[in-house]
């Protein structure tokens, strides 16, 4: 305690200094600095897995001196435990994720417990950046696709052939969503346009269910019957 306490004031003060006039430009910077120091300090002091969550805690209510420190998302998803996630990649790989991606990241319960699918993320990302709208959409497959399941049976190949699945089901939404209405300039109904996030977790639980029935049936055959019973599209 006596080591943090002096640690953690001196580096939200440099990092205070350092950002002072860009912190929402450079939100995911300074997390990053944050979660390096955090991991080194981890080491020095030898904590254990089971032992992180007391340290932030620690340092949270008593050695942070910075007000502006953003609030825990909850009881058990620390601010801290965030950056110390991030710093766990490079900066240039971090990057290729923003800084309200991450927090909807974290958000997910499966994912801050299996770091694989963050692996999976940077790895996609690497190939194409991924869009913000398509980026929320695909957070909302997986974390369905996760929901009360513990995922550390699945082999890394397992979890990513599913996770490069979800994002197929993904991408064919958005084209489907171009093919029956932004071509054609119309929209969908009233409720589908304000209750966005309902429709977008039926189509996916649908998609999901009919992969389970009709495992012979193309993937892109199925999205395509869902996405057409789900947002009502008009028949072409």
């Amino acid at each position: 305690m006596e080591s943090l306490l002096q640690a953690i004031p001196q580096l939200e003060d440099e990092l205070k200094n350092k950002y002072s006039q860009s912190l929402k430009k450079k939100r995911l910077d300074y997390a990053h600095e944050y979660g390096t120091k955090l991991r080194e300090l981890l080491k020095e002091h030898n904590v254990k897995d089971y032992q992180k969550k007391m340290f932030f805690e620690q340092i949270r209510h008593f050695a942070s001196q910075d007000t502006d420190l953003p609030k825990d998302r909850s009881e058990e998803r620390f601010i801290l435990t965030y950056y110390y996630k991030i710093a766990k990649y490079p900066f240039e790989e971090a990057k290729l994720i923003n800084w309200s991606e991450w927090s909807q990241l974290f958000d997910i319960p499966a994912i801050s417990k299996e770091d694989r699918i963050i692996d999976w993320l940077i790895f996609k990302s690497k190939e194409n950046k991924i869009p913000r709208e398509l980026f929320r959409e695909l957070l909302t497959g997986i974390r369905l696709f996760s929901k009360n399941k513990d995922l550390s049976i699945f082999t890394q190949e397992q979890l990513f052939n599913k996770l490069n699945q979800i994002f197929v089901i993904t991408e064919n939404k958005s084209m489907l969503y171009d093919k029956y209405f932004t071509s054609r300039n119309i929209e969908p109904t009233k409720a589908r346009i304000n209750q966005k996030q309902k429709y977008r977790e039926k189509y996916f639980i649908e998609v999901f269910n009919k992969l389970k029935l009709e495992k012979t049936k193309p993937l892109e055959k199925i999205c395509e019957e869902v996405f057409i019973k789900v947002y009502n599209a008009p028949v072409l």
